[in-house]
């Protein structure tokens, strides 16, 4: 396993990418924000690039992190909204 692109392991980089993807999706929805731009330049290939790339960040921004005095869902609203 690449310890560097799963810091956290497998399991946990595919549900933040899972629920980054659901928040970049809602963002599309409505036409909005830096999801939408990136959407609208690059189509599909660009979204997943973002999308990868948002997951890694916050991957490696939360490395082993004990999810019992936060908000896991919190949190991954809290970094996509500071894009």
């Amino acid at each position: 396993m690449d310890n560097n692109k799963f810091p956290n392991g497998v399991t946990s980089y595919l549900e933040t990418h899972c629920l980054i993807s659901i928040a970049l999706g809602s963002l599309i929805d409505k036409e909005i924000g830096f999801a939408w731009e990136r959407y609208s330049e690059q189509g599909s290939g660009g979204l997943y690039e973002l999308a990868e790339k948002l997951t890694d960040e916050f991957e490696k921004l939360h490395f082993n992190e004990e999810w019992i005095d936060k908000d896991y869902l919190e949190e991954i609203d809290f970094f996509i909204q500071s894009k």
